[in-house]
């Protein structure tokens, strides 16, 4: 799958859109903030396997480098 973020930084309690493909059409993608996994949500993906969704930071997120997974089914493998 390949993914956007956009804003590409923000602050805690703040909102990033996150663009993503290559999913399954009509599967549920997870989207997680890591350094410790925090789920920010879940999304369908359309029938072309994308899939967008506004996502709120937490607040009281740590400053600093943190990144966003987005979890789903790979067509490839069903």
């Amino acid at each position: 799958p390949a993914m956007q973020v956009d804003p590409s930084t923000t602050v805690g309690g703040g909102r990033v859109l996150v663009d993503a493909s290559g999913f399954e059409p009509g599967s549920t993608v997870d989207f997680y903030l890591h350094s410790a996994a925090v789920h920010l949500g879940s999304a369908t993906a359309d029938g072309s396997g994308d899939v967008a969704a506004w996502v709120t930071i937490p607040p009281g997120t740590t400053p600093g480098l943190h990144h966003i997974e987005a979890v789903g089914v790979d067509p490839s493998v069903v």
